[in-house]
């Protein structure tokens, strides 16, 4: 049957529907997780390859459409641990105690419940939630007594005690780490390590406040800040001096402006000493740590626990 159309119109209207119609066939036969062109196999293969390579952020966008498609696959379970180790490296950690959580709870199998619940955990730390962090760990050794990664559980959280400067606690946790385990030494050392922490010279802020109380500055020196202790030394002099003199020249109004703006100076450099030694500390203990998180670093999935 051939059909004729005479009318312009006709003939822009019908060319412009067969090519919709085709369209819409080559989208369908051209969309990459088209169940004709692949399968949840090679889908997934692509994936690991490119979580491999370091490509996060692709990882991360094809685990999505995988899940979409295939929700209740049995290979959905490892891309969304794929993933969620991709948003821990990109230190979206927010994302990642996310995804770790949800396979933490409703993984298909109990290997997969626990190796979640250790990368929770990483996360949980990286994100500074130190009480959250120890809170799974307490129940994970609780609800799987028998697990082989109970040691590093117990690991992360001795590191979660370490973080907030709880050496005694840190000590005790480490020393519950099975001496078969391959994470025994490290543990070990770092008692030894933890007890040299917890004897490390520190500043004590309220020394630091009293002395820039009685001296502007030498809090600050003290503190170690020994250029901010001197030029807070000078601005006070010079403050003090100048209302001094101002008073002694019969201007009262000056020199009480003067002694107002020095007291304010004065109240900084007090609280500024204070600051400055906690600062102090915290740095001191901060990079002994990361030194420390450097040298004993282990693998989470790369030896026994």
């Amino acid at each position: 049957m051939i059909l004729i159309i005479f009318n312009p119109y006709q003939k822009i209207k019908a060319f412009i529907l067969c090519l919709s119609i085709l369209l819409v066939m080559a989208s369908s036969f051209s969309s990459p997780m088209h169940a004709f062109d692949r399968d949840p196999g090679t889908d997934y293969e692509w994936i690991e390859y490119l979580f491999q390579k370091g490509e996060t952020s692709q990882t991360i966008h094809e685990g999505l459409r995988f899940i979409y498609f295939y929700p209740t696959h049995p290979y959905s379970d490892n891309v969304r641990m794929l993933m969620g180790r991709s948003y821990l490296k990109d230190k979206n950690y927010e994302k990642a105690v996310d995804t770790f959580k949800g396979l933490a709870e409703g993984g298909g199998k109990q290997e997969t419940r626990e190796e979640a619940e250790v990368w929770l955990l990483t996360s949980l730390l990286k994100q500074g939630r130190y009480a959250a962090a120890r809170l799974r760990c307490d129940d994970f050794l609780n609800r799987y007594p028998d697990s082989q990664l109970r040691n590093k559980v117990r690991y992360q959280k001795a590191w979660s005690y370490l973080k907030e400067s709880e050496w005694d606690a840190a000590k005790e946790t480490f020393v519950t780490i099975d001496p078969n385990s391959s994470i025994y030494r490290p543990a070990r050392e770092l008692i030894h390590e933890t007890e040299k922490l917890s004897r490390q010279k520190t500043k004590s802020p309220a020394t630091a406040g009293i002395l820039s109380a009685f001296l502007p500055g030498s809090g600050y020196i003290y503190a170690g800040k020994w250029q901010t202790g001197i030029a807070a030394f000078i601005i006070n002099g010079v403050f003090v001096g100048a209302s001094i003199e101002a008073f002694d020249n019969d201007l009262p109004i000056i020199g009480s402006i003067i002694g107002i703006v020095e007291l304010g100076w004065y109240s900084g450099t007090v609280y500024g000493s204070i600051n400055s030694a906690r600062e102090y500390n915290y740095l001191t203990t901060e990079e002994t740590l990361d030194l420390l998180d450097q040298r004993f670093t282990v693998p989470l999935f790369q030896a026994k626990f």
